[in-house]
This record gives C-alpha cells, sequence and structure tokens, in this order.
C-alpha cells in the first residue's frame, strides 16, 4: 500500500527528467534508499508515456525490476546492476525528452537491453546457488 503525504511537494514532469538525468550522469554509483526512491518516482511519473511504446515499456519494467533489486541488495548487488539502470534510463530520458525513435530504433535498443538484463539475472541466479552450497 503506498502512502502519500499531501503536504508534500509533488514532483513536475521536468523535475523528473532532471532526477533521471542527474542519476544517469552521476559519479558516484553507489544509490541510496532516498535516491532510488526518488528515481522510482520520477519514472513512475512518466510510465503513462511509455505504456505507448511496448519496447520502451519493458525497458521501463526493467527499471523497475532494477531499483527493486538495488532497495533490497544495495552494496551487495550484482556488479553491472547500476550500469544497466544507467543505460535503460538514458533510453528512457530520450524517450521521455521526445526524440523521434523509429519502431526499428525502438526494436533494437530493447533486445540489446533485454540481452544484458536476462545475463544480469543469471549473473544473480549463479551467485545465489553459489551462497547456497
Amino acid at each position: 500500500m503506498i502512502l502519500q503525504n499531501h503536504s508534500r511537494h509533488q514532483m513536475s514532469p521536468d523535475e523528473a527528467l532532471e532526477i533521471i538525468r542527474a542519476e544517469i550522469m552521476a559519479q558516484d554509483w553507489r544509490l541510496s534508499p532516498a535516491r532510488l526512491a526518488r528515481l522510482s518516482e520520477a519514472l513512475g511519473l512518466h510510465a503513462p508515456l511509455a505504456v505507448r511504446r511496448r519496447g520502451f515499456s519493458y525497458i521501463h519494467s526493467m527499471c523497475g525490476g532494477l531499483i527493486a533489486y538495488l532497495e533490497k541488495h544495495g552494496d551487495e548487488a550484482v556488479p553491472g546492476a547500476v550500469d544497466l539502470l544507467k543505460e535503460c534510463l538514458a533510453h528512457l530520458l530520450s524517450f521521455f525528452e521526445g526524440r523521434d525513435i523509429s519502431a526499428a530504433r525502438e526494436a533494437e535498443i530493447f533486445h540489446g537491453a533485454y540481452g544484458r538484463f536476462m545475463k544480469l539475472k543469471q549473473e544473480i541466479r549463479r551467485r545465489k546457488a553459489e551462497e547456497q552450497e
């Protein structure tokens, strides 16, 4: 259940884009729970845009999964998780900013990101299996 604090400042779409842009460019790759929460909120604000295009909708979902993974595992996360999150955020930012991206290019972007996402999931499974041995 999501609790809403009505006295809290409501994030504008432009602020959300700035948060996404700042996280892509940030040199500090350690994402604190507060930064992850703001990033999640920023992505949520633009979720209706992503739904319009299948590839970007899937990339948006991958970002959500990566954020959840990073929130849960923090510094223990598999190397590459933050890299992939930033890559996916950059693709979404291009789309959210209204850049004209053809359906063919969208498919190419999605397949590349999805391939890296699946490799990351395999690495996570491998590490879990090693820990259980």
